[in-house]
């Protein structure tokens, strides 16, 4: 599909590395959509997401951070979602770093 971004520039994003925003955000929200996190307006569905969250507090924080709305299009609030988890995922890559 149009939307459609290879596993090498995920893994790239999620690394912090520079990758095509737009595209990105367009793949993420076409995702989001599709497992019925968001819908094609931005809006977040929270309650997708709550239940699978209740036990992990650092993922809940996560959660109750990244969902909230930023932004002024669908890409936007996807692509600030996206970041959001990113910004989580490489803090706990560095926690994990320094126990070894």
């Amino acid at each position: 599909p149009a939307t459609k971004v290879d596993k090498d520039t995920m893994w790239r994003f999620y690394n912090g590395e520079q990758v095509d925003e737009v595209q990105f955000a367009k793949h993420f929200l076409c995702m989001n959509i599709k497992l019925g996190i968001m819908n094609e307006h931005g809006d977040i569905n929270k309650g997708t997401l709550t239940p699978s969250l209740q036990n992990n507090v650092k993922e809940k924080q996560m959660f109750d951070e990244c969902a909230e709305k930023k932004g002024n299009t669908a890409e936007e609030v996807a692509l600030a979602m996206a970041k959001c988890i990113r910004k989580y995922k490489l803090a706990r890559k560095q926690d994990h770093a320094h126990h070894h």
